[in-house]
């Protein structure tokens, strides 16, 4: 399956995409705001691949710039048996090439994303967590139409200490182009 826009293109993710996976989570500049359990390793990222590649509750995508075919960072949509009783996904987003940051390109992946998830999946509702320290986000996700919706406090832990997030969330009806499906 592939996405695609004038800006960027969307493809599932596969294995040939674990190197870049690895490179760009263990990167200081990139994993500030992420929530994962750091370094991760090639082998740990593998059993993760092995894992979602056969679960079609998550759909997991490279994000590649159109102008230059480079890969440049993942996105994903999530739903546990509960969420897709409910048309609802968690999403996720991040550039992981720092030059590819700033450009436009973030936002025209979740474009593409948000119009499959609401045309395509027929998804009512899609929500996010995000670092209450990343303004850079929060304004992305604003620009959207998504809806911040609270803070939940110490819900991570991240960097050594306990972390807030918010929470976020866009209904199909709200997005540009959506349609929403009772």
């Amino acid at each position: 399956m592939r996405l695609e826009n004038d800006r960027v293109r969307l493809r599932l993710f596969e294995a040939r995409d674990i190197p870049d996976r690895v490179r760009w989570i263990n990167d200081p500049a990139i994993h500030e705001f992420l929530d994962k359990h750091l370094p991760i390793s090639e082998d740990k990222t593998r059993r993760w691949f092995d894992r979602v590649v056969l679960d079609d509750s998550q759909a997991h995508f490279v994000i590649e710039e159109v102008a230059t075919g480079q890969a440049v960072g993942l996105c994903a949509l999530a739903s546990s048996s509960t969420d897709a009783r409910w048309q609802r996904a968690e999403l996720s987003i991040y550039l992981g090439e720092v030059a590819a940051q700033g450009k436009g390109l973030a936002k025209a992946a979740l474009q593409l994303l948000l119009d499959y998830a609401f045309s395509h999946l027929h998804l009512h509702r899609v929500y996010l967590h995000t670092a209450v320290e990343n303004d850079r986000a929060h304004g992305l996700f604003e620009s959207l139409g998504f809806v911040r919706e609270g803070r939940l406090r110490e819900e991570t832990w991240r960097n050594g200490k306990w972390c807030d997030r918010y929470i976020y969330s866009i209904l199909s009806n709200e997005f540009v182009g959506g349609t929403d499906v009772p």
